[in-house]
């Protein structure tokens, strides 16, 4: 594993990242298009690849009422980690944390390691829900004297704010750097690209583009495990669901045609 060295600046805060990776239940478990597979003439065919129990992030575990996270579609949460929380240093700090979205009630935690994943790793356990992203508004004095290391004393904020008073900034923070990797970016169904884009102008330019991106489409993801019986009803369903319908459609049509015909061809002997 990568220590990405934020212990010192988010310790203060009472806001950290653990080292471990975040699993959900197997019922949970995906299949992910990627590009660079098999090509095929002009066209390239994307490769399916099955994906680990790691937690998929369905838009109802996302926080709405956020523009970051308002109207995207499913994530998915790939060798990360959960966000942990001091309640009591985030008060002292005078840290506002706004959840964006989070694990399912399922989810359950190992420890990271460098090695592939061992049989014991996937099999569920007692699960809870896990904090996985989350929006950070801070005063930049609460950091003052952490890098240094130096003690604070009891009037530590006091004097801090005498040279920064009311100054206040915003964190956008993940669990997992995974997720913006270009495989997922591209083939990740479109969420994770307007996650990226969302958080970079959330954090310069305000919320009023994110607001604008939020109103597009959101295409949505199936919750829970989809048998292949499910897939092939699902598949020929969309594929021939149409033509079946407009076909069934015209053989009423001709039908009641035919009858009404012969309805008027009986009537008009009858009268002759």
């Amino acid at each position: 594993t990568i220590d990405p060295g934020l212990d010192g600046l988010l310790t203060p805060l009472g806001v950290n990242v653990a080292n471990q990776v975040v699993m959900e239940s197997p019922n949970n478990t995906q299949r992910l298009s990627l590009g660079g597979g098999r090509q095929m003439g002009p066209f390239r065919m994307a490769t399916p690849v099955e994906l680990p129990p790691h937690a998929v992030v369905t838009p109802e575990r996302m926080n709405n009422e956020v523009s970051l996270t308002n109207g995207l579609p499913g994530l998915i949460y790939l060798w990360g980690s959960p966000i942990t929380t001091d309640d009591a240093k985030m008060q002292e700090a005078d840290v506002r944390l706004t959840e964006l979205f989070s694990s399912s009630d399922d989810a359950w935690t190992i420890e990271s390691r460098s090695h592939n994943l061992q049989r014991a790793d996937i099999v569920a356990k007692d699960g809870s829900r896990l904090l996985l992203a989350a929006l950070l508004e801070y005063s930049f004095p609460a950091l003052s004297g952490a890098e240094s290391g130096e003690e604070k004393g009891p009037d530590w904020k006091a004097e801090a704010g005498e040279t920064q008073p009311g100054e206040r900034t915003r964190m956008v923070l993940f669990g997992n750097g995974e997720m913006f990797k270009d495989q997922l970016l591209q083939g990740g169904g479109g969420g994770h690209m307007k996650l990226l884009l969302n958080s970079v102008d959330a954090l310069t330019q305000g919320d009023d583009l994110v607001s604008i991106r939020s109103k597009e489409p959101v295409p949505r993801m199936m919750e829970g495990k989809i048998s292949a019986g499910d897939k092939t009803f699902y598949r020929t369903f969309v594929i021939a669901g149409s033509p079946l319908l407009f076909l069934g459609f015209g053989v009423v049509s001709l039908l009641r045609r035919r009858q009404r015909r012969e309805l008027w061809m009986s009537a008009r002997k009858e009268a002759a």
